[in-house]
């Protein structure tokens, strides 16, 4: 499952600091985004899976382009919004 381990990413830190800064405990933040908390932990600890991480960056990428309202399907680039 973790095929390779790596230092804890930017994008990954800033998620979870900024979670737990709104008073998210892990418990909270495994349940509502359905990852394990045995993940998260590795995570807090500083163990992400590079695979990982990259998803997060291509998920920036898409609210970028198309704002937070996309969640599949065809979308419009933000910038062509308006």
């Amino acid at each position: 499952m973790w095929n390779r381990i790596a230092p804890m990413s930017t994008t990954t830190t800033r998620i979870l600091r900024r979670l737990q800064a709104a008073g998210f405990s892990q418990t909270e933040i495994s349940r509502r985004a359905q990852i394990p908390q045995p993940t998260l932990s590795k995570w807090a600890a500083g163990r992400a899976a590079k695979a990982a991480d990259a998803a997060l960056r291509l998920r920036e990428m898409e609210l970028a382009e198309f704002g937070p309202a996309v969640r599949g399907g065809s979308a419009r680039r933000v910038a062509d919004q308006g």
